[in-house]
Parts: structure tokens; C-alpha cells; sequence
């Protein structure tokens, strides 16, 4: 049987109120991306059954588990249809206006050491309140009904109390630290890769987006991001085919050119290697 997949990208918080509520189920029939995003997320399974990847992890999904993804783990849960998520996504700068703060308070999002893992440690009580301040932050945001946005910031407030409260100290390695600090560091291209993928990228322009020389960008680039940044654009690249080859009927060679590829050559041999398939092939198989 060949599964559904949710796909939870594409998007932007607007600035204003950098928040998003909405409920995934299996049944939509979308193409398998492996995707991040430049924000933190939280996803309550409601119900149903699956496989969410984050990482180099992979967790069966059951009813009643929180997991929590950082804006750095690459992530998709898969499901053979049945799978029900309530899902939250938030950037810090909505609660704290302070680093430190941010780095205290969201350290069960960033699982380093011998505790690492992204499904939250919750029973009894603090498992029924969380999902009830899951659907209660999701009602609020459908209705955005006067004063929402105070709504919204108290219960995520207590949300990521509790989940504060319940996470070992252990679990804050000075790694962590690291490797917030580094992402915020190469942050200014990651924002410009996924704004201008489809354009030629040089390390220079890149590394001086960042105000570092290209030795140091390559170095702490792959550190943070878990690969180097040109697999990184080939990565985004990739994505944005899938979704092409997936949503549109373009021909494969308008769609290389589209998601930044400069010949369908190339586009067919980068797309096999990450897929193992082609991307006529690909296309073929999606769900009808």
C-alpha cells in the first residue's frame, strides 16, 4: 500500500503575529519531501497511525504522543491514511525578545546527548492538558476572535512551561547552545537559498551574507546544518521538483530550470541520486 505523506512546508509566518495552527490528516495525497523550516513546531497525534522521520530518527506514531522539531531537523511523517495531527508552529520572537530567554526556555526542542529524541516525556495530567491547549490554540486561531493573539501567547506559554517543567536539565548539553548560535550565524543564507534557489549561488556571495570568509562559512555551515551548503541548495532544489512534478503538468525540463538546475542532465542525475528514481519516473508512481 502506498502511503500518504503530510507535508508541512511551503509557508511563512507573517511577521506581525509569527504563529500558525492547523490540523494534518493522511488522507491528502501529496508528494514525499523531506523539508525545515526557519521556525520551531509541535505536532499532538490526535490519531491514526504512522512514521514520522525527524532527522536520523524515526518514531512510530501513535495516538497521544507530543513530538517537538526544531528549525533545523529535516522532517516528514508518512502515514498510510489514517493519521490525524494537531499541529503548531511558532517563531521564539513571539514569546521572547532575548536570546538567553529563548535558549532556557525552548531546550526540549533541540535533543542532543544520551537523551536525544524529539517525542516529549508526558503522561497523566500533563499529557491531557497539553492536548487540551493544543485544540483550545487551534480553535483560536480558526476563530481569531477579539484578542486572540493574548490567547494564543498565554497557552503557549503554558504549554511550553509544562513541557519545560518535564524535560531533564540533562538534556541541555552546551552543544545546544552551539548549535542555536551557529544556525543564527549562517541564518542569512539560509534565508537567501530558500529565497533565491532557483538562481546560481556562490560560496562568496553566501559567506558574505554571513560576514565570514568562505573557509569559516563551509565549516560552520556543515556543522550546523548537517551537510554543506552546496547539498543543502541541491536539497531545496530537489524539493521544489518534487512539488512541481507532483502539482503541475510543466515538462520535466521547464521544471529543472524552474527549481534552479542548469540542464536536464544534471536535473535527471541530482534527482535520481535523492530519490532513486527519475523524475519521469517519480511522476509516474505519485498516487493518483
Amino acid at each position: 500500500m502506498k502511503p500518504d505523506k503530510i507535508v508541512k512546508s511551503d509557508f511563512s509566518l507573517p511577521a506581525e503575529f509569527p504563529f500558525a495552527a492547523m490540523r494534518a490528516q493522511g488522507s491528502q495525497q501529496t508528494p514525499q519531501i523531506v523539508h525545515w523550516h526557519d521556525c520551531l513546531e509541535i505536532n499532538w497525534v490526535e490519531s491514526g497511525r504512522g512514521v514520522n522521520y525527524i532527522a536520523d530518527r524515526e518514531y512510530l506514531l501513535e495516538p497521544g504522543q507530543l513530538f517537538l522539531i526544531n528549525n533545523i531537523d529535516r522532517h516528514i511523517a508518512v502515514t498510510d491514511g489514517s493519521l490525524d495531527m494537531r499541529i503548531v508552529i511558532f517563531e521564539p520572537s513571539l514569546l521572547w525578545k532575548t536570546a538567553p530567554e529563548q535558549q532556557e526556555y525552548l531546550r526540549m526542542f533541540y535533543p542532543l546527548g544520551e537523551q536525544q529524541g524529539n517525542l516529549a516525556q508526558l503522561s497523566g495530567e500533563n499529557a491531557a492538558r497539553v492536548r487540551s491547549l493544543m485544540l483550545e490554540m487551534e480553535a483560536e486561531w480558526n476563530e481569531k476572535a477579539r484578542g486572540f493573539e493574548m490567547m494564543l501567547r498565554a497557552k503557549l506559554m503554558e504549554l511550553l512551561a509544562i513541557l519545560y517543567r518535564a524535560t531533564p536539565e540533562t538534556m541541555e548539553p552546551k552543544e545546544a547552545a552551539a548549535l542555536r548560535k551557529g544556525y543564527q550565524r549562517v541564518r542569512p543564507a539560509v534565508n537567501h537559498i530558500q529565497s533565491h534557489y532557483a538562481e546560481p549561488l556562490s560560496l562568496e556571495t553566501l559567506a558574505s551574507l554571513c560576514g565570514m570568509s568562505r573557509t569559516y562559512f563551509c565549516t560552520l555551515f556543515k556543522k550546523t546544518m548537517g551537510m554543506n551548503y552546496g547539498a543543502y541548495v541541491e536539497k531545496i532544489r530537489v524539493n521544489r521538483a518534487c512539488m512541481l512534478l507532483a502539482t503541475s503538468d510543466l515538462p520535466v525540463l521547464d521544471i529543472a530550470l524552474e527549481s534552479g538546475f542548469s540542464s536536464l542532465s544534471n536535473f535527471n542525475a541530482t534527482f535520481k541520486e535523492s530519490c532513486g528514481k527519475t523524475p519521469s519516473q517519480y511522476r509516474r508512481d505519485l498516487p493518483l
